[in-house]
């Protein structure tokens, strides 16, 4: 199981024709959890770099990781 945890203000948007079909469209900080679930391996919880920033020491920080399309996903355990 691999899991992800952005933070950050996001937008929720219905798009399309509702006689034909409408699409439930996500954009915002939510982007991150894509971005940040292909760096977690096995087993692992990958943070945004908000995230880490917002709990602290809540975390214990076993590895930071780059990702070229959003910098500071990092993996840690909770304690």
């Amino acid at each position: 199981m691999k899991v992800a945890v952005a933070s950050g203000p996001v937008r929720r948007f219905l798009v399309g024709d509702p006689d034909l079909q409408i699409i439930d469209v996500l954009a915002g900080a939510t982007w991150c959890v894509g971005a940040a679930e292909h760096l977690a391996g096995r087993n692992e919880v990958v943070l945004s770099g908000e995230v880490v920033s917002a709990v602290g020491d809540a975390v214990t920080i076993l590895e930071w990781r780059e990702d070229e399309r959003r910098p500071s996903v990092v993996p840690s355990s909770v304690n």
